[in-house]
């Protein structure tokens, strides 16, 4: 009985002393590496867990949370919603399974493309329909993205940072358009632009 004690204290124990150090060290390896990342624009359920539908650049794809996937929220986040930033790992290359994500607040907003006279950057002109104001702010995207915009795209975009009053420019990480028939600017939309300093592009073509 004492060899048998012998045997588990300095043979078993510290075999499992290494195979949770191993787990400890997979566990936290790379845990800040993630080889996808967009904002989730859609999910539903499946008896195969939570389908995420993300969108990225102008690409949207599909991803599975599992059971056994690795959930990590920040900020004021708890759980996923529509609009979250999320970065993600998959179970191999081709799978669309989630070992790990970490997810954020995301932000969006709706309007329409506006291109200035003189100017390369494409705008966004944005209604607040609670207190009947506009907002425009010039857009700088995260990637190059050849989006194929005009003045009167109706778009939404999406992006990691609020805004607040001084915000002239938003690095957006997306551009999505929502609809395919343009909205031409209104009469009152061009003399807020103009009241801003800006002439709307004769030309309305991107690029």
């Amino acid at each position: 009985m004492d060899k048998i004690k012998k045997i588990v204290t300095f043979g078993v124990l510290p075999l499992l002393i290494v195979l949770l150090a191993v787990w400890a060290f997979c566990e936290t390896s790379g845990s800040d590496s993630y080889n996808y990342q967009g904002y989730i624009v859609a999910m539903r359920e499946t008896d195969g867990g939570t389908v995420l539908t993300t969108i990225n650049g102008d690409k949207k794809a599909e991803f599975t949370v599992k059971w056994y996937t690795r959930k990590k929220f920040n900020g004021e986040l708890s759980a996923l919603t529509e609009g979250a930033y999320i970065k993600l790992s998959t179970t191999g290359d081709d799978s669309t399974n989630i070992k790990k994500f970490s997810a954020y607040s995301g932000f969006s907003m709706e309007g329409k493309i506006v291109f200035m006279e003189d100017l390369s950057s494409p705008f966004i002109l944005s209604e607040d329909n609670a207190y009947n104001y506009y907002m425009l702010y010039s857009l700088i995207p995260a990637e190059d993205t050849a989006y194929p915009l005009q003045t009167g795209t109706q778009v939404r975009i999406y992006y990691q940072y609020p805004l607040n009053a001084s915000t002239k420019t938003i690095v957006v990480d997306v551009i999505e358009p929502t609809s395919d028939i343009l909205s031409p600017l209104t009469e009152k939309e061009i003399a807020y632009i103009g009241r801003q300093g800006y002439t709307v592009a004769a030309s309305n073509q991107n690029g």
